[in-house]
């Protein structure tokens, strides 16, 4: 009966044109940082406000889950990684294919290791611990 009332619950939450609008500008943010053009160079902020409106979006159903029932947790993670994994599986193994074929040995150890991180969720940890998170990309 509890997860029937969740289920309900996630389902009353309403479409937000305004947030997908936000996720859409920030991730152009990225796009623009990568591809170097000017007046961009801080892509970081994209991704430091993509963040904030998931955590918000998660906070929203994390709350609406705890008054609907104590056991919220489980339920939540599994759609979590319903979701996720298998995404990311699929641009794992598509990142591995080119790099198989042009990467040299040494950059594919290190490309190894960010891939067995990322099947992990454990990379920030990784790249924190290579060359620092906040260091500047030096050109």
């Amino acid at each position: 009966m509890t997860s029937e009332l969740v289920k309900k619950n996630l389902a009353s939450m309403e479409y937000r044109n305004d947030i997908d609008g936000i996720r859409f500008f920030s991730c152009l943010i990225v796009i623009f940082f990568h591809l170097e053009l000017a007046g961009f160079e801080n892509g970081w902020l994209g991704v430091d406000v993509f963040f904030v409106i998931s955590g918000f979006l998660i906070t929203q159903i994390i709350i609406k889950e705890i008054d609907a029932s104590r056991s919220w947790l489980p339920a939540f993670y599994m759609r979590r990684v319903r979701r996720i994994i298998p995404h990311c599986i699929v641009a794992l193994i598509f990142s591995w294919i080119p790099a198989y074929f042009f990467l040299y040995p040494e950059p594919m150890v290190s490309f190894a290791k960010s891939i067995l991180a990322s099947e992990f969720f454990i990379s920030n940890f990784l790249f924190f611990y290579e060359s620092g998170y906040f260091v500047p990309i030096s050109k």
